[in-house]
């Protein structure tokens, strides 16, 4: 928005009025915005132009109505379930996780310092970033 002082009109770079999340927040990374609707559609659209990249339906776990975090070049997303999706940022849709927690919950992923953390309706759990070689 480039309105100042008694200005109120505004820009619209590009809008939709299909497949629009009814309470989680979009992510943007990279020249991208990432969004989930409720029922489980990840979308990917060009963050200029408006263009859909691509559209994929998560695994069907009770609806997603978190907000997505993007940290790493990858997508988090949690479902009401407490499935925990990770997608990788891109071009093309690469699923890499789809893990249970064993709990619902519906709030928004967070990251700090390099942790993940991830509240269910009964815990908090922080996943540490630092990928670790199994021992031989």
């Amino acid at each position: 928005l480039t309105g100042e002082g008694k200005d109120t009109q505004t820009e619209v770079l590009w809008q939709t009025n299909r497949m629009i999340p009814q309470t989680a927040s979009p992510v943007a990374l990279d020249g991208k915005l990432y969004t989930v609707v409720e029922l489980g559609h990840l979308i990917c659209y060009n963050l200029q132009t408006g263009k859909r990249i691509w559209q994929k339906r998560l695994p069907a776990a009770g609806g997603y109505r978190s907000s997505l975090v993007a940290a790493d070049n990858k997508i988090y997303i949690q479902a009401n379930s407490g499935l925990m999706a990770v997608v990788e940022a891109g071009n093309k849709f690469n699923m890499l996780a789809a893990n249970s927690l064993g709990d619902n919950g519906n709030a928004s992923p967070a990251v700090v310092d390099g942790n993940l953390l991830i509240r269910t309706q009964s815990n908090l759990y922080r996943f540490n970033g630092e990928a670790t070689a199994p021992a031989s």
